[in-house]
């Protein structure tokens, strides 16, 4: 049941960030903490927005505080690639908890996942799909993440309707 709550609101999510996105903002600062989700609709909220900057880069990026372990700035990554990156990071943290803190360690993460696809059915495939990604962030992979997450919230749906 954890697993298929997870997908769901990590599906409605990644909806929530394309939207963001499509509007040319780029929020910069997406950890957990900062996503608010209704336990009955499972719908999101993404709150503390404070260090969001527009996708063109017109923004004021020297006063922007950002999350260690949940953003590619730090790595002088293009910022638009930031919210992908901080919304895998967030559903790896969901799984394994604490994913900032095995940030200092790529390794650390991948051991994880491999540790978490074997605790309950139905997470083998997701754990698979995120190590992909995080090693290879392209679209194609994060594509695959999302897939899989529907897949995931698409049996959760199913077994509601029964």
């Amino acid at each position: 049941m954890y697993l298929r709550k997870i997908a769901k609101i990590f599906e409605n999510l990644y909806k929530a960030i394309n939207l963001i996105n499509d509007k040319g903002l780029i929020i910069n600062d997406l950890t957990p903490n900062n996503v608010l989700y209704d336990p009955k609709t499972l719908k999101v909220k993404v709150i503390d927005l404070e260090s969001s900057t527009k996708k063109d880069n017109s923004g004021n990026r020297n006063s922007i505080f950002v999350t260690p372990g949940y953003t590619e700035m730090l790595n002088n990554k293009e910022i638009p690639e930031n919210d992908k990156f901080s919304w895998l990071m967030c559903l790896i943290d969901s799984l394994i908890c604490r994913a900032q803190l095995l940030n200092i360690d790529s390794n650390a993460i991948l051991l994880s996942l491999d540790f978490a696809k074997n605790l309950y059915n139905g997470w083998s495939e997701l754990c698979n799909c995120l190590k992909e990604c995080f090693i290879n962030r392209k679209d194609e992979n994060y594509s695959e993440v999302i897939n899989e997450i529907k897949r995931i919230a698409g049996e959760a749906d199913e077994k509601r309707s029964i």
